[in-house]
This record gives structure tokens, sequence and C-alpha cells, in this order.
């Protein structure tokens, strides 16, 4: 099964959102609730967590990236038992 990693809406309101940076790359094992990617708001440093279980199989959006809550910006699969 593949899980999205999406960018929460942070409550931040028209503030630009920039992807800093990855703090994981594609093929790591991650767990529930690891942070996986951090996102600059107005100059304070968010946390993006990942959303299950399961290895890294993709980073879609790369480091210094406007985003938008919503976005897209890796893809989860979880591995088979």
């Amino acid at each position: 099964m593949n899980s999205p990693i999406i960018l929460p809406d942070l409550g931040e309101g028209d503030q630009p959102i920039r992807l800093a940076q990855w703090l994981v790359e594609s093929g790591d094992t991650v767990v529930e609730g690891d942070r996986v990617v951090e996102v600059l708001v107005g100059g304070v440093l968010f946390h993006v967590a990942s959303p299950t279980d399961g290895v890294v199989r993709r980073t879609i959006e790369s480091e210094g990236t406007l985003l938008v809550p919503g976005t897209e910006l890796g893809l989860i699969v979880q591995e088979s038992r």
C-alpha cells in the first residue's frame, strides 16, 4: 500500500512555505511519526511526519521549492510482511 507524504495546513495563512530539507532519502525505512522533511514558514521551522511505517520510495519536491498546503511531498510504501 502506498501512502503519500502530504504537507498539512500549518495555519500560517498566506505566508510562503519553503521546503528546507529532507531528513530521509529514498530507500530509508521510517516509522509512523518519524520526522521526514522540514519546511520553513516565516522564519519558523516545521517538521512533517511520516504518515505510516514503510520505505521512502520517492521524494517529489526538492529543497528550496515553494509549497502550498496539500502538496504531495513524497511517497511511503508499506512493506508486506
